[in-house]
């Protein structure tokens, strides 16, 4: 007991001397953080974040199965377009374990596997890397629940959505997903996780692709929504 006692108060201390020495900075303005807030964001920027409580997650789960963390705000998209862009992972990297930790204060579901949604092959050798598959990675370190980077694949590389109307984005997705090894999904309770829920097409299209091999259920969960309805 001594022991546990005196190495707790040793990486105490080694903590303390590394905040000092490299203190975080808000992920948002980048300005150092002198003292610990939710979400490595500071008190000014914090305030421009809308959190969904409860209540509208449960209303938006009862009709669509699914929920987002945050409203789509400015500050929002600059961190997606940070973490997209400008290769700041390290972004996504937080966001991911906060959509996990958040996902388990709302408790509204269970699942087997966690699906991200693809991008298509050009897109990711340009870019480099998929952001939904780094935040359904850290999502899935907070929840155990293991992630399946394989089976969803985007065969059509479609155009970017933004700028687009609901049917045109509907269009824009149509069949631009597959299945493979769909023996590891079957029976399967599956979330897809996303960055950001605007009409609801991305989602809706996986969500068909996906259905047409015959699983247990599909929920949704992204980073934000355009919509205050979560």
């Amino acid at each position: 007991m001594v022991n546990k006692t005196i190495k707790g108060q040793f990486l105490y201390v080694i903590n303390k001397i590394l905040n000092f020495a490299y203190p975080d900075k808000c992920i948002v303005c980048n300005k150092i953080i002198y003292d610990t807030l939710d979400f490595a964001i500071c008190r000014y920027c914090i305030g421009d974040f809308y959190i969904f409580d409860r209540e509208i997650c449960e209303n938006n789960f009862e009709k669509n199965k699914g929920f987002s963390m945050f409203l789509y705000t400015e500050n929002i998209r600059k961190l997606i377009h940070a973490f997209k862009y400008d290769d700041c992972g390290y972004y996504a990297k937080v966001l991911g374990i906060k959509m996990g930790e958040f996902f388990m204060k709302q408790n509204l579901f269970s699942a087997d596997l966690i699906i991200p949604v693809p991008i298509h092959k050009k897109r990711r050798r340009k870019r480099g890397f998929n952001q939904s598959d780094i935040l359904a990675k850290e999502f899935s370190r907070v929840l155990g629940i293991p992630v399946d980077y394989n089976s969803l694949v985007r065969k059509k590389n479609t155009i970017v959505q933004f700028g687009l109307n609901k049917e045109e984005r509907i269009e824009n997705l149509k069949d631009a997903f597959m299945i493979v090894n769909k023996e590891k999904l079957i029976g399967k309770s599956i979330i897809i996780i996303d960055d950001i829920y605007t009409t609801g097409a991305t989602i809706n299209e996986c969500r068909k692709t996906i259905q047409s091999i015959g699983v247990q259920e599909i929920y949704y969960f992204t980073l934000s929504s355009t919509n205050d309805i979560c």
